[in-house]
């Protein structure tokens, strides 16, 4: 091309000359246009796929009315309640039983503590406790005795 604007032109219907360069361009302009839209509609509904199926299965699920699963609770709590009813008396029951368990030993736990306090004092009021204990250190005393008469005679 030697730099010059085109100068062919073409006549429309309604008698409009336009030249071929505006043509040009514009057929340009509207395949990008067209390009952006489908871009965009691309992005918009590329996960199309995956929102049917939820609606489908949400649809799947509308099959049963609020009244058929109020009705369907109240069945299953008829037949459930006596049961549970049973089951919590049971273990109301055992509780009980267990809180008692519990004050008897915790009864009998301070009664033995009282009764080695009381077996310790009297220990240590018996006459023979005291002759016990100057036995012990006179033995000890014995002992020592041996022991510096061995090392002397060595």
């Amino acid at each position: 091309m030697d730099g010059r604007k085109s100068m062919a032109s073409t006549t429309f219907a309604t008698g409009l000359e336009v030249p071929l360069d505006s043509c040009a361009q514009s057929l340009h302009a509207s395949c990008q246009l067209l390009h952006a839209a489908m871009v965009s509609m691309h992005a918009a509904t590329y996960d199309v796929p995956r929102l049917q199926r939820i609606l489908h299965n949400t649809k799947c699920y509308d099959l049963v009315t609020g009244t058929q699963v109020r009705d369907a609770q109240d069945a299953l709590s008829d037949e459930i309640g006596p049961q549970l009813d049973e089951l919590m008396g049971k273990a109301a029951q055992g509780l009980v039983k267990l809180q008692t368990r519990e004050e008897t030993l915790v009864q009998r736990a301070q009664a033995q503590r009282a009764k080695e306090e009381q077996a310790a004092r009297e220990a240590e009021q018996d006459p023979r406790h005291e002759l016990v204990a100057r036995l012990a250190k006179l033995e000890e005393q014995r002992d020592a005795l041996q022991l510096e008469l061995a090392q002397a005679s060595a």
